[in-house]
């Protein structure tokens, strides 16, 4: 497994913390059932798998959230929901950095 991967990846434990953080709804529209962990900067820009990056999100709200016009309206959602809960959060930390590798 490359290494940028591993940090990326999303684990089961963090995965179920985040679940129980959303109280096992989708954060956009209040959908309980199943859902997806979503990472706030992609896996594909090197989102890291960590509970600041992630949301839940139903299937129909995390296609909207990467594949439709309104991304850029919903990223701001999110990110009001994610400060909200982390006075520290910042969007620079959530990105994979080889530095990381050393930790």
């Amino acid at each position: 497994m490359r290494r940028e991967t591993r940090f990326t990846s999303v684990q089961p434990a963090t995965w179920k913390r985040v679940y129980e953080r959303d109280n096992k709804r989708c954060v956009l529209c209040g959908t309980a059932g199943t859902l997806q962990a979503a990472h706030f900067v992609p896996r594909s820009h090197g989102g890291l798998g960590r509970e600041m990056n992630l949301v839940m999100l139903c299937a129909d709200c995390h296609r909207r959230f990467d594949q439709s016009a309104e991304r850029e309206e919903i990223r701001g959602e999110l990110r009001e929901y994610l400060q909200a809960l982390y006075p520290d959060w910042n969007e620079a930390d959530l990105k994979y950095r080889k530095d990381l590798d050393r930790c």
